[in-house]
């Protein structure tokens, strides 16, 4: 699952959506409360998020859902920079990546990917979740 993520204290959803003219995948204001178990403390997010993004699917190469998720913003490195001034948002490149069993997918990022993470000034950050794979023979 890969997806793009602006972040602040707090900022128009319908601005950044309308601006980049891209439905989100998923949005929280700041406030919102998050999903929890029950019998814990119920909590609020703390920050208004706006993403774009794939849904978990199986794959070998981050690379072609990478691609996918930039080729939706490419060509709007200038309005996500305004945002990015105006709005005081931070942009990340979120990469999560399950591994089932000790199978692990490639992990590269090109030149133009990185150019273009660059040129929008947003971090990455990478998740790795290992399932058990003791069932392994």
């Amino acid at each position: 699952m890969i997806y793009f993520k602006l972040e602040a204290e707090d900022f128009s959803l319908e601005e950044v959506t309308a601006r980049l003219s891209l439905s989100p995948t998923s949005t929280y204001k700041k406030g919102d409360l998050i999903h929890h178990m029950e019998g814990s403390s119920p909590r609020l997010q703390r920050s208004t998020r706006w993403y774009y993004g794939t849904e978990e699917e199986e794959s070998f190469d981050v690379k072609v859902q990478l691609d996918r998720v930039l080729s939706m913003l490419y060509g709007k490195e200038d309005v996500i920079n305004a945002l990015r001034a105006e709005l005081n948002v931070a942009c990340t490149i979120e990469i999560v990546i399950y591994m089932e069993k000790g199978i692990t997918p490639g992990l590269h990022l090109d030149l133009p990917q990185i150019n273009f993470i660059h040129s929008i000034q947003a971090e990455v950050d990478i998740d790795l979740y290992a399932h058990p794979y003791a069932d392994m023979e």
